[in-house]
This record gives structure tokens, C-alpha cells and sequence, in this order.
């Protein structure tokens, strides 16, 4: 795979699971319509993000900005997920107490 593309593709995964977790807060807050399932899709893309960009980062010497962008936003769309998932783990009853 080429050098750009390599430091390209976290940094969608992270853009889109960052979209999608924005799409699905939106939507639970303003619609409460059927957009569940995008919820599901964020873990899946952030996870697959991070790995990629850690398999990717000893090669990479230039544009180390970009990559370090897509990482960040791949961990920043997991942990959105975690927290929404806790919360709402909460708000059932089934959290912290």
C-alpha cells in the first residue's frame, strides 16, 4: 500500500466514526428515529482505525500530523461510544450502583 494512503485511511475511520457518533447523539436527541444501528458501526470503524494506525506508525516519517489526527479522532469515536454506552447503561439501572 502507498505511503499516503496508509496515512489517509485512519484518518477516514476516525472522520467517519467521529460523523456517525455525532449523527447518532443528534438523532437521539432531536428525531428518535430508527438511526440505532449507527451506533454500531462506530466502535467497529474507530477500532479498525487504531490498529491500522498502529501497524502503519513505524513507517510513516513524513506528514506524522496526519497520522497522529487520525489516531486521536479513531480513539476520540471509541471513547464517545463508551460513554454513551455507559450512560445509557446508567440511566436503565444497570450501572454503577
Amino acid at each position: 500500500m502507498n505511503k499516503e494512503k496508509s496515512l489517509i485511511f485512519p484518518l477516514v475511520m476516525g472522520i467517519l466514526s467521529l460523523i456517525l457518533l455525532g449523527i447518532y447523539i443528534w438523532d437521539s436527541y432531536y428525531l428518535q428515529s430508527s438511526l440505532r444501528m449507527a451506533i454500531s458501526i462506530v466502535p467497529v470503524l474507530s477500532t479498525v482505525g487504531i490498529i491500522f494506525s498502529l501497524i502503519v506508525r513505524k513507517t510513516i516519517y513524513q506528514h506524522r500530523i496526519i497520522w497522529l489526527v487520525g489516531f486521536l479522532s479513531c480513539l476520540i469515536g471509541l471513547a464517545g461510544f463508551m460513554v454513551i454506552n455507559l450512560l445509557t447503561w446508567y440511566y436503565l439501572g444497570m450501572g454503577l450502583g
